[in-house]
């Protein structure tokens, strides 16, 4: 968990170009992060693991997979050079007048989170075979997708407003609360759907 937040730390700092002082302090406080995860670790119930490897393997895989949608380039640069200002939300496509359009299904952000996080929820929790549990994982993801991208979106309305790197990373922080939002969301469901079946008879 701890490798998955600094390296994520990286990655983002790659995507802000916050210049070398903010991005050392980024990665700093990755690290920072990491040593509290693992002082933690062993005081945190199964939903808070399950919260802290989606946060660290779910958002490595985000902004990895939105660094590689960005064809491994600068958020920044984009948000600075407005060309347009949506094409630094790579899970979206531009609208006309150079806003944040509709979201896009296929994308690698959305595939780096999801592939990422459901790993790291795999290690966190023994895989076990119930009723109902392919069904619950595939409303949780489309949740934490649903809640990303909602982030992105209002991200993208807000962003204008910052200097380019705060502008990237806000837009990360938000994106990540937004996937941990929708967990929370559709973790009640899941736990009903993932519960054994067991129905007594009604007669003896």
């Amino acid at each position: 968990m701890a490798a998955g937040l600094v390296v994520q730390a990286i990655a983002l700092a790659a995507i802000a170009s916050p210049g070398r002082p903010a991005g050392a302090a980024l990665v700093g406080g990755a690290v920072l992060a990491g040593l509290l995860a693992r002082a933690a670790w062993t005081g945190l119930g199964a939903r808070g693991r399950a919260a802290l490897a989606m946060l660290a393997w779910g958002g490595l895989g985000m902004t990895v997979g939105w660094w590689a949608d960005l064809g491994f380039a600068s958020a920044a640069a984009r948000f600075a050079a407005a060309a347009p200002p949506a094409g630094a939300f790579c899970g979206f496509a531009p609208e006309a007048g150079a806003g944040v359009g509709h979201p896009q299904v296929v994308s690698w952000m959305n595939a780096g989170m999801l592939a990422l996080g459901i790993a790291g929820l795999r290690v966190v929790h023994a895989p076990r075979a119930r009723r109902g549990a392919a069904a619950a994982c595939a409303a949780e993801c489309a949740a934490m997708l649903l809640g990303m991208h909602a982030a992105a979106w209002l991200a993208g309305h807000v962003a204008a407003a910052l200097a380019p790197p705060a502008a990237v990373v806000t837009t990360h922080a938000l994106m990540n609360a937004g996937m941990l939002a929708g967990m929370v969301v559709a973790a009640p469901w899941r736990h009903a759907r993932a519960m054994p079946l067991r129905l007594a008879p009604l007669f003896r």
